[in-house]
């Protein structure tokens, strides 16, 4: 895509129809195909995933949807062999305009994905507690699709993550990792993360030194 760019960018109109630029198209077009058909089945199946733990982060009170925007002007197929060649006209198609903006405007390098949560653009509409509550599903579907596919799970870490979600939320997410998942959370405030049982242990920082924090008696140790 560089050396297109760069192609386009220096030469504009008189590139075009070039076998030199037709190269770059067909090697975009291949290259770019794998990475879209890779996104898509990835989005796909965490979509599912996320879709579940929402529902779980919000007792089913609201329904996450997870949709890969691609920027080729047509339909997508399942094949990648489809992929590819509308992708290569696309990049056809649209040759004159990249070549008066000097870059490439096709591509899996300008391809989105859509969250909406009850059939809304969650960047538009969520609320901050919401859009919260998808990047956590959206995590917890991270872990069990790399589950699935090396069968195991990473380590789950969270920063500060019980600051924004009240006290449902707080409680669906740990009944969802609890025992599970190995898991380091951060945080300011050593109350909040009572909600876990005995299964945790919880240590503090002072003054660049770590202690290990004794809930019955609210000291260090």
């Amino acid at each position: 895509m560089r050396q297109r760019n760069q192609l386009l960018k220096f030469h504009r109109e008189k590139i075009l129809n070039s076998p030199e630029l037709e190269s770059w198209n067909e090697q975009l077009a291949k290259q770019g195909a794998r990475v879209i058909e890779k996104r898509m089945f990835a989005t796909h199946r965490i979509g599912l995933l996320a879709r579940l733990a929402h529902r779980s982060l919000t007792g089913r009170d609201e329904t996450l949807d997870v949709e890969y925007l691609s920027s080729i002007p047509k339909e997508l197929d399942t094949q990648a062999s489809e992929t590819e060649m509308a992708l290569l006209q696309g990049l056809k198609e649209k040759g004159k305009h990249e070549a008066r903006v000097g870059q490439t405007l096709l591509g899996p390098h300008r391809d989105d994905i859509l969250f909406s949560i009850n059939k809304k653009n969650a960047r538009l509409f969520a609320s901050q507690g919401q859009q919260r509550t998808l990047v956590l599903a959206l995590k917890l579907a991270e872990l069990e699709f790399i589950k699935g596919e090396s069968g195991e799970f990473p380590i789950l870490l969270f920063d500060d993550v019980f600051s924004e979600l009240d006290d449902k939320r707080r409680r669906l997410l740990v009944e969802t990792i609890e025992g599970r998942v190995q898991t380091l959370i951060t945080g300011t405030a050593a109350e909040r993360l009572g909600v876990f049982k005995s299964a945790g242990k919880i240590f503090t920082v002072h003054g660049g030194e770590v202690k290990l924090f004794d809930s019955h008696s609210s000291t260090t140790r």
